[in-house]
């Protein structure tokens, strides 16, 4: 039976992956901070913002594994939609605690407690590459979590494939503040967002998990260490146009999730 492992698994992207993998005949182990729905899911919880937590955590929780076949990086947090010169050092801080100090700690225990990983998937964002107004520590933090994964890429196994995904647009909690809470007239990106869901494009964290998953084999191809857009994959024309329309032309990047 193949073994996967996810952070952030009682809601959202984490639950639907967890989900949609189990009922694919997988075992999943998972983390979060609330308590994961499923029964069938072999979970912990642990807030990951206090880093002394996870590895004990991950020891108890997987303690007889050699082998683990997926790792997703998923739990985050966006942080609030702001100017950066009006964001407090201190908020920035507390933003790359979670995004990439608590993914580093998750790192190192499957790098010195797991015998052979397949693939690590850090759950990323269109963010990390275009620099939007607002996304201060959002932004700054998924470009980090972006080199991290890259530069680990030197340190696993030559066999363990690393991958920064920027998963799409994903109805979640994190896309509902952005709709409602957020200035559309000052920060204009997340005019996209709010139109996207009003169409019915923004997928549900289901329907995200399963396009993730359908081009697992895809990932695995890309080059160790690489960002990569989703979009990029299973919709390289819209994705062209998108990409035009923001004027960028970074072949993998995203103006948003």
């Amino acid at each position: 039976m193949k073994k996967a492992f996810i952070s952030g698994i009682s809601s959202g992207l984490g639950l639907g992956l967890g989900e949609t993998l189990t009922d694919a005949g997988w075992d999943v182990y998972g983390i979060s901070r609330r308590n994961c729905p499923r029964a069938d899911i072999t979970h912990a919880t642990c807030d990951i913002r206090k880093r002394e937590t996870i590895h004990p955590t991950l020891t108890t929780l997987m303690k007889d594994l050699k082998h683990v076949d997926l790792v997703i990086l998923n739990a985050g947090v966006l942080g609030r939609i702001a100017d950066l010169s009006e964001t407090a050092v201190s908020e920035l801080q507390d933003i790359f605690n979670v995004n990439v100090w608590a993914q580093k700690s998750i790192l190192d225990w499957f790098l010195h407690h797991i015998h052979s990983v397949g693939h690590i998937i850090l759950i990323s964002s269109g963010a990390a590459v275009v620099g939007n107004r607002g996304w201060g520590g959002y932004a700054l933090s998924k470009a980090a979590g972006n080199m991290l994964i890259k530069l680990y890429a030197h340190e696993f196994p030559q066999e363990t494939g690393l991958t920064a995904l920027a998963p799409g647009l994903i109805d979640t909690q994190m896309t509902h503040y952005l709709r409602t809470d957020v200035d559309r007239n000052k920060y204009h990106a997340v005019e996209r967002i709010a139109e996207a869901h009003a169409t019915g494009v923004m997928l549900s964290p289901r329907k995200a998990a399963e396009r993730i998953l359908t081009q697992l084999t895809a990932l695995r191809e890309c080059p160790r260490g690489e960002f990569v857009d989703i979009r990029s994959l299973d919709a390289p024309h819209e994705y062209a146009k998108l990409m035009g329309a923001q004027g960028t032309t970074t072949h993998r990047d995203s103006p948003a999730r």
